[in-house]
C-alpha cells in the first residue's frame, strides 16, 4: 500500500503539530522596584478555500485573534501605582482578507498595527487616570465571557474567510462574498452558497 501527500496536506499536518507560541510571562525586576513584563501570542493557520472550480490556500494570521506582542512596566508610587502600556500587531496576513485574486503580503506591518501606547496612573485616594491609545473603561464589557473561552468558541465565519468569493452557476467568479452572504443572510435574494 503506498500514500500520496499533497503539499496543503502535508503543510497543515506541521502546523497543526506545531502549538501556538504565547509567551506565558518574561518578568524583569528593574532596582527602582518596578517590574517589565513581555507578553504576545503567536496565532497562526492555514486556510483552504474550494469554492468548485479551485482551491486558494495559504498560512494567515486569525483576524479575530490576531499575533502580537507587548509590553508592560510598572512601578510603586507613594500614594499608588503608575504603568505604561506597549502593544502591537506584527502585521501578519490577515485570515479575513485571502480570497481567489487576492493574496495580502505575508508581513505588512503598519503604523496602524500600535495597538496600545499609554501611561496609567492610579492613585490610591483619587483613581485610575490613563493618556495615550488604549483600551476604554467599558471595552469588551458588552460580550464579556465569564468562561474564559472565547477565542476558542468564538465562530466568525466572515473573520475566517471573509473576503472569498462565491461563483456563478456558469464557473465565473461574482461579486458576492463570503462577508457579503453572511452578513446580510442572503447573496442577492439568493440563500448563502446558492446563485
Amino acid at each position: 500500500m503506498s500514500y500520496q501527500f499533497t503539499k496543503p496536506a502535508v503543510l497543515s499536518s506541521l502546523i497543526l503539530m506545531v502549538p501556538s507560541i504565547a509567551l506565558a510571562e518574561f518578568r524583569y525586576d528593574t532596582n527602582n522596584g518596578g517590574e517589565v513584563l513581555f507578553y504576545g501570542q503567536f496565532d497562526p493557520a492555514y486556510l483552504s478555500f474550494d469554492d468548485g472550480v479551485s482551491t486558494t490556500s495559504d498560512l494567515v494570521d486569525n483576524t479575530n485573534s490576531n499575533s502580537r506582542v507587548g509590553l508592560w512596566y510598572r512601578t510603586d508610587l507613594d500614594n499608588g501605582r503608575f504603568a505604561i502600556n506597549v502593544e502591537t500587531a506584527l502585521g501578519l496576513r490577515p485570515s479575513a482578507l485571502l480570497s481567489q485574486n487576492n493574496t495580502p503580503d505575508a508581513v505588512n506591518w503598519e503604523r496602524t498595527s500600535i495597538r496600545k501606547v499609554e501611561a496609567i496612573w492610579n492613585l490610591d485616594n483619587i483613581g485610575k487616570f490613563s493618556v495615550g491609545q488604549g483600551s476604554m473603561s467599558t471595552d469588551g464589557v458588552a460580550n464579556y465571557d465569564v468562561s474564559g473561552t472565547t477565542l476558542v468558541l468564538y465562530n466568525s465565519i466572515p473573520d475566517t474567510a471573509a473576503a472569498f468569493r462565491f461563483r456563478t452557476t456558469g464557473g465565473a467568479l461574482s461579486t458576492k462574498t463570503v462577508n457579503g452572504g453572511v452578513k446580510f443572510g442572503h447573496c442577492g435574494g439568493a440563500k448563502v452558497g446558492q446563485f
